[in-house]
């Protein structure tokens, strides 16, 4: 994580004073592999999903995009 962070200076400068979690429930770094997602349900009365609400399918890892 840290070789990520040095390999950008721009973050490195954000988190120049941050302090990483390295215990508890979010000390582990974890990856996500697909994060696309679609709802079931579009709409119900008085409420739409619109936009990124409704769905998202990433572009550079999803098969016909």
């Amino acid at each position: 994580m840290a070789a990520m962070i040095a390999d950008c200076p721009l973050v490195e400068g954000y988190l120049s004073e941050a302090k990483r979690v390295t215990s508890g429930p979010y000390g582990e770094v974890r990856v996500r592999k697909d994060y696309s997602y679609l709802s079931d349900n579009f709409w119900s009365p008085g409420l739409t999903l619109v936009g990124d609400a409704v769905g998202f399918i990433d572009p550079l890892f999803s098969r016909g995009v």
